[in-house]
């Protein structure tokens, strides 16, 4: 059994892997999605109903942006790409001696194939990368050019996004916008579908992968869970090596039951945000909203590091960025746009009513509380996603603090 169990973190979110089986191979257990059902569906185009672990393990991108690692590329399939001097064509070179999992030969045909395979079939363009392109030509048999409609410094991350299938394979699909594709030929490192069930899959190396010395792992095995409770069980009792998922106070809760192996990594990523409603079908919400210095003053009245620290258990990183960019994407962000409207970014009560009430949001009725400038009463209904283990969290601080006589608000400025 592999020993470590390990999580991984995105904000307040969470990574983990998992188990190995009675025999001879290296199998990790691991929760890649929360779902009560699932089907047998390994159709890369398919964003909705194909299994997590499509897309990379069973088709590995050309090659991967890795932002965690300072912006740098990784290459898998493709061993490099060049960019034209008037940034108007992009070429990519795959590696030598590539082959698909069936053992048949990856070529420049697979990629102008698939790119083409996307105009005919725009359904499956989930990245919309055909119409940015004016075509896709191959070059020899290892290099394709991508030209691109109009100059794009930034069209390698786009295009990679994309899967690359197998000519071969589907260039016979009748319907490729629901074809399952159940026992897929891929590039990846895991193509191998040796069992499906309802409860429980496993995915198992591709016997042609280019970089099989790389993998530490034969399989994995991927049991259906339905939602954070059940993966928290999972991985409490020791069925589970890694998993995604939010785990409330993570250093008790997981850490502390086996501190030698229970490890969890967060990585920074998604934005959690307040969101308001442009369109609102309330005509008065809707005046607030798209006033420009509404917005600004509620930005300020938001407690991000109060959030942080009841709702997300301190795990996120706060964001105080007006572009919204934040840490992840900061060598993106502009210095001047900090500099002009960095104080629409940071919690400042004060500073938040005041710019309400010099842009009209006063009082009108005496009821206590801010109304439109025309007079027109503001009810804001927040909704949140049902991440109950983070809601019960906040209810039950706001319990303790109202049995003690203490702050009972409801992250009013959230």
């Amino acid at each position: 059994m592999l020993k470590n169990k390990v999580i991984l973190a995105a904000s307040a979110m969470v990574l983990a892997m998992a188990a190995a089986p009675a025999s001879a191979q290296s199998v990790l257990t691991a929760s890649s999605e929360q779902t009560t059902t699932r089907v047998r569906n390994f159709n890369p185009f398919n964003q909705t109903s194909a299994r997590a672990t499509t897309k990379d393990f069973i088709y590995e991108p050309l090659a991967i942006f890795n932002r965690p690692a300072g912006n740098k590329w990784e290459y898998c399939p493709a061993e490099s790409f060049e960019l034209a001097d008037d940034l108007k064509s992009i070429s990519f070179t795959l590696r030598d001696g590539l082959k698909w999992s069936d053992g048949e030969p990856i070529t420049a045909d697979d990629v102008v194939f698939t790119y083409d395979y996307l105009k005919k079939f725009p359904a499956l363009d989930f990245n919309s990368v055909a119409p940015l392109m004016e075509s896709v030509e191959k070059v020899d048999e290892h290099t394709v050019r991508f030209n691109s409609v109009q100059p794009n410094s930034l069209i390698a991350t786009t295009i990679v996004a994309m899967p690359i299938v197998p000519e071969h394979i589907w260039k016979d699909v009748a319907d490729p916008v629901t074809f399952a594709n159940e026992t897929p030929v891929g590039s990846g490192p895991l193509t191998e579908i040796t069992r499906f069930t309802p409860c429980v899959y496993e995915q198992c190396r591709n016997p042609n992968y280019w970089d099989a010395e790389s993998l530490k792992v034969d399989c994995m095995r991927l049991p259906q869970l339905a939602d954070n409770p059940q993966v928290l069980s999972a991985l409490a009792d020791g069925t589970l090596d890694w998993a995604t998922s939010f785990i409330p106070d993570i250093d008790n809760t997981f850490v502390a039951k086996d501190p030698e192996h229970n490890k969890y990594w967060f990585l920074p990523s998604s934005l959690v945000a307040f969101t308001l409603n442009l369109e609102s079908p309330d005509e008065n919400n809707k005046k607030a909203f798209n006033d420009v210095n509404f917005r600004r003053a509620v930005s300020m009245l938001i407690d991000r590091q109060t959030i942080i620290d009841i709702a997300g258990y301190g795990y996120p990183v706060i964001n105080e960025d007006p572009s919204m960019l934040g840490e992840f994407y900061k060598a993106f962000s502009n210095p001047e746009v900090a500099t002009q409207f960095g104080q629409y970014g940071k919690f400042d009560l004060d500073a938040g009513v005041a710019l309400l009430e010099t842009s009209g949001y006063v009082d009108k009725d005496g009821d206590g509380f801010h109304d439109n400038p025309d007079g027109t009463p503001i009810s804001i209904d927040i909704r949140n996603p049902q991440w109950l283990d983070r809601l019960d969290r906040r209810h039950s601080d706001r319990h303790r603090d109202a049995e003690r006589g203490g702050p009972q608000r409801e992250d009013e400025h959230a």
